[in-house]
């Protein structure tokens, strides 16, 4: 896998899990435009998600297939974790492609199902099952999302166009709540990267800033990821 910055040449069969999100559009670009399939899981953003990937389809001219056969709805919790979304997301690529391609980034892999052993694993067990080589693959395990934003950018892809993905765990699909982690994460990555970005709420005043502060300061971040974050809050004085 290529990690040095240069778009990967994209392979005939390969398949990109697209959610609509900052980082599955960024990867298009990278992986050099593959097949994206979009999952509708019933999860409480899912709407939101769904349209947002209609309206890239459309307006990039993506190779897109739906998929509907999955609800795992009713297994997200409150911090809209879904317990082996990835796997059951990558079973689903094995439908449409050899290769699957899921984004996980330096700074956000401690969960098992975001980490280069899931990506070994996962790989090993859908070859087993289907009886040909597959392999699940992610190509920013060593950039974090601030990086991915400078990359594109830096590779002249449109600015305008990031502004049409979704990252928000919020249900409302008229504009991201700037009240949860997933708003958070996008408005580091922005920030880092001189561009602006609204919220239906300033994210300035989300309580859960805090506890991100409380986690760099027991060193439960990884360096890049710690120092990104602590730039942007200390340029709006929120670093406590």
């Amino acid at each position: 896998m290529n990690h040095n910055g240069t778009e990967i040449a994209r392979k005939s069969n390969s398949v990109l899990m697209f959610s609509g999100g900052l980082d599955s559009l960024i990867a298009w670009y990278y992986l050099n435009k593959p097949k994206v399939v979009h999952a509708y899981l019933g999860h409480r953003y899912g709407a939101a998600e769904y349209l947002a990937t209609m309206r890239l389809a459309k307006k990039l001219g993506m190779d897109l297939v739906m998929e509907r056969r999955l609800f795992l709805g009713d297994k997200e919790t409150p911090d809209a974790y879904i317990p082996m979304r990835n796997l059951f997301l990558a079973t689903l690529g094995a439908l449409h492609g050899d290769t699957i391609y899921m984004v996980f980034q330096k700074g956000e892999q401690a969960l098992p199902d975001r980490s280069p052993r899931f990506l070994a694993m996962a790989s090993e067990l859908l070859t087993f099952l289907n009886g040909r080589p597959i392999v699940v693959d992610s190509p920013f395990l060593e950039m974090t999302k601030s990086a991915m934003i400078k990359w594109y950018l830096d590779h002249g892809h449109p600015e305008d166009v990031l502004y049409e993905s979704f990252s928000c765990f919020d249900t409302n699909v008229r504009g991201a709540c700037g009240q949860c982690a997933a708003c958070f994460r996008r408005w580091i990555a922005f920030k880092n990267n001189g561009l602006p970005l609204e919220f239906r709420v300033d994210i300035t005043k989300w309580s859960g800033i805090q506890e991100y502060i409380r986690k760099i300061k027991l060193n439960e971040y990884a360096l890049p990821r710690a120092r990104e974050i602590e730039t942007v809050l200390r340029r709006y004085g929120l670093w406590k």
